[in-house]
């Protein structure tokens, strides 16, 4: 007859254990950073958004006046406007994806140089993150200056930042 002894749980948490805990905190952590900046990226931009919106429709109204009376030449029009917007949206997308794409490599490059020094790795984190923000906020400001520099509206946009 066998019998065997169990040893208590443990009070306290590994050291491997709790690092990783605060890894998973300092993920959290920012991934709220990174929806709250996304967030007010949309709030400030959107009337920038609105007014190259406007502007696109206003173009689609100066084909219409224009070539009322071609259909065809109507519809040529439209298209170039609507082919202009596509290019337009995917290249600022594909900007920003390289730009989360980076964010991601320099976070995992976080992870792995700083596995035990959770001070560094808050530090590392915090680097990637303004990077990315800057990088992020430059590509807007940079698209709506080229897409919007000659409407007057624009500048009372830029007068607001």
């Amino acid at each position: 007859f066998f019998l065997m002894i169990r040893r208590p749980p443990r009070s306290t948490q590994s050291r491997s254990s709790a690092a990783s805990d605060v890894y998973k905190r300092q993920e959290q952590l920012y991934q709220k950073r990174y929806t709250d900046f996304v967030s007010s990226v949309k709030n400030f931009f959107r009337p920038h958004y609105d007014l190259y919106e406007k502007l696109n429709v206003r173009d689609k109204v100066a084909c219409y006046e224009k070539n009322a009376k071609s259909l065809d030449q109507y519809y040529t029009c439209v298209t170039l406007v609507e082919e202009r917007e596509t290019h337009n949206a995917n290249s600022l997308r594909k900007k920003l994806g390289k730009f989360d794409q980076q964010n991601i490599a320099c976070k995992n490059s976080c992870k792995e140089k700083y596995q035990a020094e959770i001070g560094n790795f808050e530090s590392c984190l915090s680097t990637c993150f303004s990077d990315w923000q800057s990088k992020c906020d430059e590509a807007y400001t940079t698209f709506y200056a080229s897409v919007l520099s000659k409407d007057p509206q624009y500048k009372s946009l830029i007068k607001h930042r």
